[in-house]
């Protein structure tokens, strides 16, 4: 398996395990989508069939393909932006019911201001509402949540993220209405 585990101890102090395994790229594995999320079973399926339009706009192409596969599962149409003009540009040109973004992207705007401008479109072309979710992702933990309400966010997912979790997000959202 090519990876190691590790512990260091000291007394009166405590006891610290490193646990270190390789990460497949899934996306240049041989591997399809369905093989790849077969054995993540959804908690919380789509038993409605509420269609939902999901716009992900986050830098890493990885974290993209994990949540289509995700939505997909729900059959929840997606689309994706790299970074934060991208996701911009998108939203202005659909229409969308959740839009995940990520905060530290490069370029010219992140996810705050990204969340900022996408509030703001709506109050200045009169398309503002409110079943629209913004959901700001991260992998900073400390003080996070605040500025990403600040800016308008509806919901923070903190990386690393897992299936449950963000769908509980979504559903959550759209089931206190």
């Amino acid at each position: 398996m090519q990876g190691r585990i590790q512990c260091q101890s000291e007394v009166g102090t405590g006891t610290t395990f490193t646990v270190e395994l390789p990460i497949i790229d899934r996306l240049e594995s041989n591997y399809t989508e369905n093989e790849v999320f077969q054995h993540d079973q959804d908690q919380n399926p789509n038993k409605n069939n509420i269609q939902r339009r999901i716009l992900i706009v986050d830098d890493s192409k990885i974290v993209r393909r994990v949540l289509v596969g995700l939505f997909q599962k729900r059959k929840w149409q997606t689309e994706e932006a790299e970074d934060g003009k991208k996701g911009m540009e998108k939203f202005m040109n659909g229409e969308y019911d959740v839009v995940l973004m990520d905060k530290n992207m490069p370029g010219v705007m992140d996810g705050l201001k990204l969340t900022r401008l996408l509030r703001s479109f709506g109050e200045m072309t009169g398309r503002a509402r409110k079943d629209l979710c913004l959901i700001g992702m991260t992998g900073e933990v400390e003080e996070v949540e605040t500025k990403w309400k600040e800016a308008g966010v509806d919901r923070v997912l903190v990386k690393p993220l897992n299936s449950e979790g963000v769908l509980s997000c979504i559903d959550g959202f759209f089931d206190a209405g």
